[in-house]
């Protein structure tokens, strides 16, 4: 929490209860996956997420005349 909006004891509470970690303990306590299955999956989305960074910052800004296309209402 680096704006520190958050005390530090309730940060470390939610840290706690993390449930991607919790998730991956368990997997890992279940022998459904080890850790270099762990690792691999993260290269995996962190390559997901560079290569979407990436296109991002290549990608032209959309035009002002685009702002309301493609919403849809129920």
């Amino acid at each position: 929490d680096h704006l520190n909006y958050r005390k530090k004891n309730e940060l470390n509470h939610w840290v706690k209860r993390d449930p991607i970690k919790n998730f991956r303990n368990i997997l890992i306590n279940k022998k459904i996956l080890n850790n270099n299955d762990i690792e691999k999956i993260n290269k995996k989305i962190q390559k997901e997420i560079d290569l979407s960074f990436h296109h991002a910052i290549k990608s032209e800004f959309p035009k002002f005349s685009d702002l309301n296309k493609n919403i849809f209402s129920s």
